[in-house]
């Protein structure tokens, strides 16, 4: 009876003006519906943010307007990985019941074709989470 609320998203990639703003308006609407559909609940965000963190002063902004607005770690962060301002990120949040945290984190080396190309033009990222129950 225990349910996680997953969201995936692929933010918009460009880098001038316009980019930037429509990827305060995705968080934005991302927040919005967090706020509605999942009030209450876990939630792990994963995807391609196109947030470049290391470059862009209004990236971070969107990135902690984001992690702020929802309540969210971002799992890179939490371990301390090798890859703090990679675009790919896995964000998460506990509940009152739900403990999530994160355990390990990696990019991905096999998702490739079978000739040996990578699938994307960059490597997945995979988090692995430790989670406990708690009755209300």
């Amino acid at each position: 009876g225990v349910t996680v609320d997953i969201y995936n998203i692929h933010m918009d990639a460009g880098r001038d003006g316009d980019d930037e703003k429509a990827r305060r308006k995705q968080v934005v609407q991302l927040l919005s519906n967090i706020a509605l559909y999942s009030t209450g609940q876990p939630v792990i965000v994963v995807g391609d943010t196109n947030l470049k963190t290391d470059k862009s002063t209004v990236d971070v902004e969107v990135l902690q307007m984001l992690l702020f607005g929802a309540g969210l770690t971002d799992s890179c962060q939490s371990l301390s990985c090798p890859e703090p301002h990679r675009i790919d990120r896995v964000m998460y949040r506990s509940s009152s019941n739900v403990s999530l945290r994160a355990k390990s984190w990696q990019a991905e080396t096999h998702f490739v074709d079978a000739a040996g190309n990578p699938l994307s033009d960059h490597l997945p990222v995979k988090v692995q989470f430790e989670g406990s129950y708690r009755r209300p």
